[in-house]
């Protein structure tokens, strides 16, 4: 007598493949979100599996990690465009023209949160408060190091020194939310 798998009969056996896969660094999503999407990768793997392929324990746990670094990635990038205050400036040689920072200033937070900038900048120490200012007036990197009278690399730690203050103060738990500015 031939037994016939089907779909659900696979999808029940490679369950620990997905809990596994999903345990993964896979931080911009949250737990239940990695394991619905371990599980259509899973899913992917059953109604795609070639009959030319050998081991399909491999294959699935491939097509499972492509879909959680995809949905991962986007997860992340989806984070950043719902931030308030984007302190991703663009900075480096090639990136020398516009600003998320600027672009950031006056629109709604997601959550309908109401942060006060101008308080957030009052803050700050005054130098870090210039390079803030000019970066959301559009000014680009090279016109703020030539204006103050910095280097490219003091102003690098400028913009950290900005996203780690940023966090602080709208509360974002970070990894280094802990130590001292």
């Amino acid at each position: 007598m031939n037994t016939v798998l089907t779909e659900d009969d696979v999808i029940r056996a490679n369950l620990a493949l997905v809990f596994r896969e999903a345990k993964g660094g896979y931080k911009g999503l949250e737990p239940e979100d990695r394991v619905a999407v371990a599980m259509y990768g899973l899913l992917y793997a059953v109604r795609t599996f070639p009959e030319a392929c050998e081991n399909f324990q491999s294959y699935a746990a491939d097509c499972i990690r492509q879909t959680l670094k995809e949905a991962n990635r986007d997860a992340w990038r989806q984070r950043r465009g719902e931030s308030l205050f984007s302190l991703d400036h663009s900075y480096g040689p090639n990136k020398e023209t516009g600003s998320s920072l600027s672009n950031a200033i006056g629109r709604q937070p997601f959550d309908k949160t109401r942060m006060e900038v101008r308080f957030f900048l009052h803050l700050l120490h005054p130098i870090s408060r210039r390079v803030a200012l000019m970066g959301m007036n559009g000014y680009t990197n090279r016109e703020i190091c030539g204006l103050l009278g910095l280097s490219r690399q003091e102003l690098g730690v400028i913009y950290a020194c900005l996203r780690k203050r940023w966090l602080l103060y709208a509360g974002i738990k970070t990894k280094n939310s802990s130590k001292a500015l």
